[in-house]
């Protein structure tokens, strides 16, 4: 159950779900008011109450937010998310500076940190044969990531 973004569990260990994704929630076990991504206690002066997230570093939104980073080992004037969330497992992992395809960690997928489409299904789209350079291939259409990408029970 915790892989779906709508339940958490409290530090008091009753399961909670959240139908209203708004970030305030109450544990109706404890009572203990908490951010419902982070699972931390809820600070009105430092959170904000919205959808999926509290604005405070929060797991959510640190996922799917990025800075761009030049790819300075093969092409410094293509830029790079800083960090993504893998399409397969939602697992994050950061840029290491040097091609655009990133092996995550968890789960071993292999995606381009740009389109977040497979590499095969990447280096498809252009055309490239096996012995030209893939690193060079220019994917430069940043994709999105969204709250909706991760998985919830309705």
């Amino acid at each position: 159950m915790l892989e779906y973004i709508n339940f958490q569990i409290c530090r008091c260990g009753s399961l909670m779900s959240n139908d209203t994704m708004y970030s305030k929630q109450q544990c109706n076990a404890c009572g203990r008011n908490i951010c419902f991504f982070c699972n931390k206690d809820w600070d009105s002066n430092t959170m904000d109450n919205v959808k999926y997230t509290c604005h405070n570093n929060c797991d959510y939104e640190t996922k799917i937010t990025f800075e761009l980073l030049p790819c300075l080992e093969f092409d410094p004037n293509l830029m790079i998310p800083s960090r993504r969330t893998c399409p397969k497992c939602f697992y994050t992992g950061a840029f290491g500076g040097r091609c655009k395809y990133h092996n995550c960690y968890s789960c071993g997928y292999t995606f381009c940190f740009i389109c977040l489409e497979s590499k095969d299904e990447c280096q498809q789209k252009f055309n490239k044969t096996r012995n030209q350079e893939f690193h060079k291939v220019q994917c430069r259409d940043i994709k999105e990531q969204t709250y909706d990408m991760f998985p919830r029970i309705a």
